[in-house]
């Protein structure tokens, strides 16, 4: 069994353009990630359009040895409309066997800790009633929807007034990571699995950069929590 960190980073992006590759915090926001994992013994995979980070990460023909090793993406698998999934599934196939652990990561949440990603690819070693470990935000307040004929409650019920900390756990996807094992992508070709469990990720380390706005804000969240200069 191999674990793999597998980090998609492509060179263009529409709404915070050459955000994988700007300044954060005095390195570029992906390698700002990838140094968060540099002693750990896990392979370090990344799937690019960017032939300089081909070049200098070289080649997944060196895979088996930890390390931080590219994958040059498909031409087919280039463009803002193609799931990730796809690009998953291609990685997966060519150099992952059955009981290899795949824990996917987003450059784009610079907080998330290794510590927390690293702890969550052991619950999925050692916990064989589950199949997979997703990122989220655990959500406890009164929560409404809005349908044809007026608004209707979603977790709770409006004639008891229940304390909020009595109302169900709601789990929203936050996209920090997802961990699954080769075989329980292969099967159902997503990375959240039949059996999944739902890892509570907060602030800073849920934090995604997906808009400018985002990009100024986690500038100032490194900047004011971690003393460095922007």
């Amino acid at each position: 069994m191999r674990k793999y960190i597998f980090v998609p980073i492509k060179t263009n992006s529409t709404r915070v353009p050459n955000k994988n590759f700007r300044d954060f915090g005095g390195v570029p926001l992906y390698e700002h990630m990838l140094n968060k994992y540099a002693n750990d013994d896990i392979i370090i995979a990344i799937n690019t359009d960017n032939e300089s980070l081909i070049e200098k990460y070289h080649s997944m023909k060196v895979v088996g040895k930890a390390g931080v090793h590219s994958h040059r993406r498909e031409g087919h698998l280039i463009g803002d409309d193609i799931s990730v999934n796809l690009i998953i599934e291609d990685f997966v196939n060519k150099f992952c066997e059955d009981d290899d652990i795949i824990a996917q990561i987003h450059t784009t949440s610079p907080f998330l800790e290794s510590k927390t990603l690293i702890d969550a690819i052991g619950m999925l070693e050692t916990n064989s009633s589950i199949d997979s470990v997703v990122s989220a935000n655990v959500i406890q307040s009164r929560l409404w929807r809005e349908e044809g004929y007026g608004y209707c409650p979603v977790n709770h019920n409006p004639m008891r007034m229940e304390k909020t900390q009595d109302l169900p756990k709601l789990y929203e996807e936050n996209s920090c990571f997802y961990v699954f094992t080769a075989k329980s992508f292969k099967n159902s070709g997503k990375r959240i699995g039949l059996k999944p469990y739902f890892w509570e990720v907060n602030f800073p380390e849920n934090l995604d950069i997906d808009t400018e706005n985002d990009w100024d804000f986690c500038c100032q969240v490194l900047k004011n929590e971690r003393n460095v200069e922007i």
